[in-house]
């Protein structure tokens, strides 16, 4: 009977490890029969394993079981994965020792007395899935935010660091007071612990939050630079339209005084000057895209005073999957990278 209500316990771990990562990250959809099967092998094994009643061998592979299944199901990156993997290892780990501790102290036995009481086993069981379910859902809460981690590598070690030593700490209160203890001061300490480990998450995850609030910083801080550039540029081109606008209105009235004089020659040298003055107006590349189409423009100028031959390909079709902003960030990017660098060039 402690065996078949042990598997239950695994099969409700694989569930409550899915569930907590569920709708946080992405799930792999890529090759699934082949993911089912090697978590059902290991699922299996883990059975095996649990049939063999040794406690540490329990432990590392149930971390590895978890590992497994985040790693096979979830598209994360492995600080998220090992973060994950720590957390509910400490949440399976608690629900377990509270369901003992729970009924030790409803029967006001000793821990030693609870393990070895055959009509306690049901008990035990039934409040480590209560609270399992009750743990994870409260983890899930806290972590239900859809941007994923940004944490350092040096941080998911501490947090490891301190799983490992939290459980440590335990197995050690645990082999000394259950032969004499109901389990109170067990109760504060494991009560400590999973309060300590959510929080450390919750701090990971504020930490996470600000990174990307810096990365957004930052990319606002260049693209406010880029469109100062743009702006720049397009003051520039603004003053030569007006002194070009000031030339063509020279030209027609000087064009206007030789038609009436009937002096043919000199009046098709001017429409000749009135045209080429024209086309300086006309931008030299067209795009339905208005702001690459400035971009491109305002590369090409670049490019003629600075004598860099420029050749381009085109294809012109829709972009609206891009922001104006991202627009200008990675076309702007690309150009003046390949405009400086030609500048560097003898």
């Amino acid at each position: 009977m402690q065996y078949i209500l042990d598997c239950v316990t695994l099969l409700l771990n694989v569930v409550l490890c899915f569930y907590l990562l569920y709708g946080k990250y992405p799930v792999r959809s890529t090759h699934m029969v082949k993911r089912i099967l090697l978590i059902t092998a290991a699922v299996i094994s883990k059975a095996l394993i649990v049939y063999l009643q040794i406690s540490p061998l329990n432990f590392i592979s149930g971390c590895c079981i978890i590992l497994l299944i985040i790693w096979l199901l979830f598209s994360c990156n492995k600080a998220a994965l090992f973060m994950y993997t720590a957390l509910f290892a400490m949440l399976t780990l608690s629900a377990d020792a509270l369901g003992v501790i729970v009924v030790s102290a409803f029967h006001q036995n000793t821990i030693s007395i609870t393990l070895g009481t055959t009509a306690l086993v049901w008990q035990h069981h039934i409040w480590n899935w209560i609270l399992q379910i009750v743990l994870t859902r409260i983890a899930k809460i806290l972590i239900r935010s859809k941007e994923q981690f940004k944490i350092r590598w040096h941080e998911v070690m501490f947090y490891v660091l301190v799983v490992l030593f939290e459980v440590g700490i335990f197995a050690y209160f645990s082999a000394t007071a259950q032969e004499k203890s109901s389990g109170w001061a067990m109760l504060l300490f494991l009560a400590g612990f999973l309060g300590l480990d959510l929080y450390i998450i919750y701090i990971f995850h504020k930490i996470s939050q600000m990174r990307e609030k810096e990365r957004q910083t930052d990319l606002m801080q260049q693209h406010q630079q880029l469109q100062l550039q743009m702006y720049r540029e397009l003051q520039k081109l603004y003053q030569q339209t007006c002194e070009t606008a000031h030339d063509i209105n020279r030209h027609i009235t000087a064009l206007q005084a030789w038609i009436a004089g009937k002096s043919t020659r000199d009046g098709e040298q001017y429409l000749s000057d009135l045209s080429a003055a024209a086309k300086q107006l006309q931008p030299r590349i067209r795009n339905q895209n208005a702001i690459l189409e400035i971009i491109l423009n305002t590369a090409a100028r670049r490019c003629e005073q600075e004598a860099i031959q420029l050749s381009l390909e085109i294809e012109d079709f829709p972009m609206d999957f891009l922001s104006d902003m991202d627009t200008t960030t990675i076309f702007s990017n690309l150009l003046d990278n390949a405009i400086d660098a030609c500048m560097e060039l003898d």
